[in-house]
């Protein structure tokens, strides 16, 4: 009887660690999710960016990326910035940016932003959509 009781107790609190990881997964939120303009040109400029927040400041954000999905075409944008350069407006301002070419390819698509934080965990936001007319 004693085996149960030490498996049932081990198994809650495994159960409670992994409460705790998923609790801390969601940490990282968005907002603002753009893509500008909505309506492109093919080979135009398009502003990707996403305001992103966490619990334990701006500083526990260790990476922004972006994919950028057009029918069957991927495109991953490995680093979106917080510095005032490449099409982010201000530094530090939690809003992270990156101005890329639109695809030739003409068709409506999404781009989701992914952040890492200091932790490791990662968080994909919704889709966002654009068109390229």
């Amino acid at each position: 009887m004693n085996r149960w009781l030490m498996l049932l107790a081990a198994l809650l609190l495994i159960g409670a660690g992994a409460g705790a990881w998923a609790e801390e997964k969601s940490s990282i939120e968005f907002s603002n999710l753009k893509v500008e303009p909505a309506a492109v040109s093919p080979k135009g400029r398009v502003l990707l960016s996403c305001q992103i927040s966490h619990p334990n400041g701006a500083s526990a954000i260790k990476h922004v990326a972006a994919d950028l999905t057009l029918g069957k075409m991927v495109v991953s944008y490995p680093k979106l910035t917080d510095d005032g350069e490449n099409g982010d407006a201000r530094a530090n301002d939690g809003i992270y940016s990156l101005s890329v070419e639109a695809p030739d390819q003409k068709g409506a698509g999404t781009v989701n932003f992914i952040a890492v934080d200091a932790s490791g965990m990662e968080k994909t936001s919704e889709p966002t959509t654009f068109v390229v007319k």
